[in-house]
């Protein structure tokens, strides 16, 4: 068992926005710009001037990252996420897509999607298919992160690719479910956290009470089970959770804190 706390802290503008949020173990922060909608259209890194680009559309957000290159030059990343919404401004599906050009030439495929069930609020159930641009679709180990989609590597691993062809039609990888208190969630609060952040801890407007994921390819699972300390006004003070695998022998207890201020 291993034991860690986390710190995440958050700064606000006067229209009580995120403004700026940093880690507690790290020198950097990033900054949040806005549009005059209130929407986050930018996300800098304070250290080397990396950031998030996102672009605004109808029901949907294109989000895209820009690196500094050797020459210290930002260029765009080769993936992207589409995020589309329904008219409760919850998630509903965020398509992943990678740019297979060179030089100048763009080729942007399709490489998997995340589809979002919800209830009351709530993020019940996460389906995380994948896609090879030839419609095969690919069954081998995935990124930790799942908003994170095939780099070129692994694409290219799979034989007799096309690379100017899609398919909208992938293969069930990963499910996630969820269950929740009826407790309030301070995460969830603002709309800038909920794009940035993969996690559900910032999506569903109550805490997450356990959290199961089923590999559907190797039938294998893993779980966790948390427990609030909460105050007078239902909000958390401080949560532990528990970490299981299946067929693992050992478990990983961790937590965090929630500090507020005036």
């Amino acid at each position: 068992m291993q034991e860690y706390f986390d710190t995440l802290w958050f700064s606000y503008d006067s229209k009580n926005r995120i403004s700026r949020f940093e880690y507690g173990n790290d020198n950097d922060y990033m900054l949040i710009t806005y549009n005059s909608d209130d929407k986050m259209i930018k996300a800098e890194s304070s250290s080397d001037g990396m950031y998030l680009h996102l672009i605004w559309e109808g029901d949907s957000v294109t989000s895209q990252w820009y690196y500094p290159n050797y020459r210290d030059v930002l260029e765009p990343d080769n993936a992207k996420d589409v995020t589309h919404f329904n008219n409760k401004n919850e998630f509903t599906r965020r398509d992943s897509y990678y740019n297979y050009g060179e030089d100048e030439e763009e080729i942007w495929l399709k490489t998997g999607y995340i589809l979002y069930t919800w209830a009351d609020g709530n993020i019940t159930k996460m389906e995380i298919f994948r896609i090879a641009p030839s419609g095969k679709s690919y069954t081998g180990e995935m990124p930790d992160n799942p908003g994170e989609i095939f780099r070129e590597k692994k694409i290219r691993e799979i034989p007799d690719i096309v690379f100017n062809k899609e398919s909208d039609e992938g293969v069930l990888n990963y499910t996630y479910t969820y269950t929740y208190d009826n407790m309030k969630n301070p995460l969830s609060v603002h709309e800038a956290l909920r794009i940035y952040f993969s996690s559900h801890d910032f999506k569903s407007k109550n805490n997450v009470v356990t959290w199961t994921l089923v590999n559907e390819t190797s039938g294998e699972s893993a779980s966790e089970t948390y427990t609030y300390v909460y105050n007078g006004d239902g909000y958390p003070l401080s949560r532990i959770y528990t970490l299981d695998y299946e067929n693992d022998e050992g478990w990983m207890e961790k937590g965090w804190d929630y500090i507020y201020s005036e």
